[in-house]
């Protein structure tokens, strides 16, 4: 009886841990891995708009658009623990820093990313 529960609760942290880290994504290291990727001849095709939703989940802006014969093309916007905009404004006004991830798509392709830091107004 011990060893199903066990495998229960190891199952349930493991889920936990993954939904949780998720945001752990929106990171300089993560900006950094999309600008090489592009960078590379080899590589560049990688980070496809799917893929990056996949790891990033749900944009908190995104102002793409995708046509019959373009995939998705424009611009996403993640804030760390935030999953809106409301959520980022509420923080900020609350007295803390937000991290903030843009990435630019072209046909379905990351292009480019920035990631950086918006100051609570002091």
């Amino acid at each position: 009886m011990k060893k199903p529960f066990k495998t229960v609760v190891a199952s349930l942290a493991l889920a936990l841990s993954f939904g949780l880290t998720s945001c752990g994504f929106v990171s300089q290291s993560y900006a950094d891995r999309i600008n090489k990727a592009y960078a590379s001849e080899t590589d560049k095709d990688d980070l496809t708009y799917e893929k990056v939703i996949k790891d990033l989940g749900d944009p908190a802006i995104n102002i793409t658009g995708s046509f019959s014969i373009i995939k998705a093309t424009g611009a996403c916007t993640w804030y760390k623990g935030c999953k809106t905009v409301e959520d980022k404004n509420a923080k900020l006004e609350a007295g803390k820093n937000v991290d903030y991830l843009v990435v630019t798509f072209l046909n379905g392709i990351a292009t480019a990313a920035e990631y950086g830091t918006l100051e609570a107004s002091k």
